[in-house]
């Protein structure tokens, strides 16, 4: 009898701790969007695993920011504009999905993202963007703080403010592989065309302890149409 109080009670503890776990990830990430709101990147280092050697972050298609040096090399550095005068920045997140793993190490999350940008042309005019999108991420615990360790960041569309999105090419270049770069790897992270349907970032599914085949960094499995058999994949 004393046995089974006493597992009842780890179980109960485990999962208290997966609960607050998750109130922990949602405000770090309200933390992450309202620095980007806000025009604050560069303090977006605070909230990522700095301590940890393959943190990192991708946008869309673009180059992979990983490393600590690739973290602050991408924040501090590409997104530190001096004037910010002109710019808007709105994004949301929406869609929670957190799953903490069973051996409450390491969580992953999903949140759809619509927002806008606005950005100065030079010319006092100004060019509006739509962007929407997906944001996959993996957390994992430094110094007991839940940290951002892998994120992705997909759009699935870009579109120009007060621009009919019927009449836009089909094979537009992505602005973001524009702003980003190439990426080493080169390889599809996420095929929005179409409207063709792919499994990336995928929705986040229970699991007891992380693997880098099933992750939302560089070593996990992106562009996984829906058209495809997941035997013939693997």
């Amino acid at each position: 009898m004393e046995k089974e109080v006493l597992e009842r009670l780890e179980k109960m503890e485990r999962e208290l701790d997966r609960y607050h776990s998750r109130a922990e990830i949602e405000n770090l990430m309200a933390h992450y969007e309202l620095m980007q709101n806000q025009k604050n990147m560069a303090f977006h280092p605070m909230d990522f695993a700095m301590e940890t050697s393959d943190v990192s972050v991708q946008i869309a298609d673009g180059k992979p920011y990983i490393g600590p040096e690739g973290i602050k090399e991408l924040f501090c550095g590409l997104y530190n504009i001096p004037n910010y005068e002109g710019i808007l920045l709105l994004h949301y997140l929406t869609n929670p999905a957190i799953e903490v793993a069973g051996d409450g190490k390491t969580a992953k999350g999903l949140w759809y993202c619509p927002g806008m940008e606005t950005t100065p042309k030079g010319d006092g005019d100004a060019e509006a963007l739509w962007i929407f999108g997906t944001m996959g991420i993996d957390f994992i615990k430094e110094d007991g703080q839940w940290k951002i360790w892998h994120m992705v960041l997909c759009n699935d569309f870009v579109v120009r403010a007060g621009v009919c999105y019927q009449a836009g090419p089909v094979d537009e270049v992505d602005p973001t592989r524009e702003e980003f770069g190439t990426p080493t790897l080169e390889r599809i992270v996420h095929d929005p065309q179409y409207n063709w349907g792919d499994d990336f970032p995928f929705m986040p599914k229970p699991y007891q302890s992380f693997c880098d085949a099933v992750s939302y960094g560089p070593e996990g499995n992106p562009y996984t149409p829906y058209y495809l058999d997941k035997e013939e994949q693997s």
